[in-house]
């Protein structure tokens, strides 16, 4: 027969495994402890974890989606940028962007970065 501490131990080692196997996994940050609380709250709704995962979809950019800023970032072991260090990696060498075969979708994304960061400009 297990004991209880044995017990426990055996069903931590469960959620953690069915943890690892939903992709989740666990992160400590160092908050306010208003804001601690009012994240802990908002978790336990849905639509607030989706307009939280939407949020970060927007404010922090994948770098491999991008051909043009993943050449960029060639000596960065990063996955993900936020967008306003997008901009100044695109603003500070544009010279080694081939600007006249960006794919659309990375054409946007400068143009974003551009009216959010830089007036409209990239300054070259």
């Amino acid at each position: 027969m297990q004991t209880r501490q044995e017990q426990l131990r055996a069903a931590k080692r469960r959620q953690r495994r069915n943890d690892r196997a939903a992709g989740q996994v666990l992160y400590q940050l160092k908050l306010p402890a208003m804001l601690r609380d009012r994240i802990k709250t908002g978790m336990r709704s849905a639509a607030f974890v989706e307009r939280l995962h939407a949020f970060l979809r927007h404010e922090v950019i994948r770098v491999a989606d991008y051909p043009e800023l993943a050449l960029l970032c060639w000596n960065r072991d990063v996955e993900y940028v936020t967008r306003e260090d997008a901009f100044r990696l695109y603003e500070r060498n544009w010279r080694l962007v081939d600007a006249d075969h960006l794919a659309p979708q990375e054409r946007t994304l400068v143009d974003e970065l551009a009216k959010e960061f830089g007036r409209s400009l990239i300054n070259a």
